[in-house]
């Protein structure tokens, strides 16, 4: 299998070359109106390009025969890949208003929350940082409701 475009023969990268010519532009274009970032469509078209190598060679197809459609459709997925991994990573992260929950209760109490939330995210199946939005989430809609019901009773 080939794993780079210096591996392929001289005709395949002339080939490419002009492929990549082509269109990188318009797809990093297509990109960036997605991400929102020239550098992350830049990722996503230079993945794609290297996918499609991938699927040439696997698929024995000539560079050259590759058309828009699939560049499109490939360089479309490598733009879910990179806004799923973005989403997870975010997941990941502690919300702020959590960390400053922390610093203010007790170590007993962190542990506690924490052990809390660990067994909620194993049951879950969600990551640590899933939970923790989602519990930010619902206190964020239990505050508002109590806020409401709190200006019915005194309007």
């Amino acid at each position: 299998m080939v794993s780079s475009y210096w591996e392929l023969s001289e005709a395949q990268r002339a080939g490419f070359d002009r492929l990549f010519r082509r269109y990188a532009g318009a797809m990093v274009s297509f990109a960036r109106s997605r991400l929102g970032s020239r550098i992350k469509a830049e990722e996503a078209v230079q993945e794609a390009f290297c996918a499609l190598i991938r699927r040439a060679e696997e698929k024995n197809l000539n560079l050259c025969d590759i058309r828009l459609g699939l560049i499109v459709y490939t360089v479309k997925w490598k733009i879910i890949d990179i806004q799923r991994r973005e989403s997870r990573e975010r997941e990941r992260t502690l919300p702020l208003e959590d960390m400053q929950a922390d610093r203010e209760d007790g170590a007993e109490d962190q542990a506690e929350r924490w052990d809390l939330r660990l067994r909620a995210a194993d049951l879950l199946g969600l990551s640590r940082g899933a939970v923790a939005m989602r519990l930010k989430r619902l206190r964020e809609k239990l505050r508002k409701q109590l806020e409401e019901a709190e200006v019915e009773n005194n309007g």
